[in-house]
This record gives structure tokens, C-alpha cells and sequence, in this order.
């Protein structure tokens, strides 16, 4: 028994180790994924609409590792970066179009960049696409991934 308690807690010791490394590790301690360059062209100006303007990228080419999700990024505008909440792949909630598009928005930015070409560099999946009921609840679920990616990038 107390070989199997020993066990017990050895795996519960490091799942806990696991989890805080993944849950608290900071911008340092995190791989770029991949990035995408491309041409920051008008959408349907939704997000602006709610408080959560995006710059939509025209990307030309899919980069290798990148799966369709929302994700904890940087964008480079004009030499600067910034954070941002970026995501991939069609927007269940908005409409039905089934067109994959890559939407960053960047936090504390409020530019005209229509026309620009950024880089979004993608750090950490944070999760898939989801349909939510209304764009409240979509609100709600970027603000949490917002104060998500603030808490393991830092605040720029």
C-alpha cells in the first residue's frame, strides 16, 4: 500500500510541476510556432463594432506547424511589435462562411494599418475554434484570452 501511495503522489507532484510550468511559463519560455507575413486588408468590420478590431491578414502562403485555433502572438507593425490574440480558421459564431482567415487583434493598438504589411508571429495555442451564441459571448471568451496571454507574454 504504501508503495502505491508513494506512486500516487510522485505522479500527482509532477503533473502539478507540469501543469504550472505550462500554465505560468512566460514569453522567454516560449517557442515561436510559426509566423505569417501578409497584407492587412478591411473585413466586415464586426469586431470594431463590439471593441475587438481585428487586422485581417491576407496571407499568400499557409505556414508549416500553423492549425486553425486562436492563439497568444505578437504582430509586427512598422518595426514594432505588439500582443495580440490572433485567430485562425472560419468565425462560426459571425457567419457561415467557411473561409479560413487569420485575425489579429492587437491589444492596445488603435491604428490605421489597412494596407500595411505585418508579421504575425504564433507562440501559444490557447484553444480551437468554437461557436458561441452571441458576439457577448464571444466578448467574454477573447477577454479571457486576452488576460491569458498578458499573464504568459507580459505586457509589452
Amino acid at each position: 500500500l504504501s508503495m502505491w501511495i508513494f506512486t500516487v503522489i510522485t505522479y500527482l507532484i509532477g503533473s502539478l510541476i507540469y501543469f504550472a510550468m505550462q500554465r505560468f511559463s512566460k514569453r522567454d519560455d516560449l517557442e515561436l510556432i510559426c509566423k505569417v507575413s501578409g497584407e492587412v486588408v478591411h473585413g466586415k468590420g464586426i469586431g470594431r463594432s463590439v471593441g475587438m478590431p481585428t487586422a485581417n491578414v491576407d496571407y499568400k502562403e499557409w505556414p508549416k506547424g500553423l492549425i486553425c485555433g486562436v492563439y497568444s502572438s505578437t504582430v509586427n507593425v512598422n518595426g514594432e511589435e505588439f500582443l495580440a490574440v490572433t485567430n485562425v480558421g472560419s468565425r462560426p459564431s459571425i457567419d457561415n462562411d467557411k473561409k479560413i482567415l487569420i485575425e489579429a487583434h492587437i491589444l492596445d493598438f488603435d491604428k490605421d494599418i489597412y494596407g500595411n504589411i505585418v508579421t504575425v508571429n504564433f507562440y501559444k495555442y490557447l484553444r480551437g475554434v468554437q461557436k458561441f451564441e452571441g458576439l457577448e459571448e464571444v466578448k467574454k471568451q477573447v477577454d479571457k484570452d486576452i488576460k491569458y496571454t498578458m499573464e504568459i507574454m507580459g505586457n509589452m
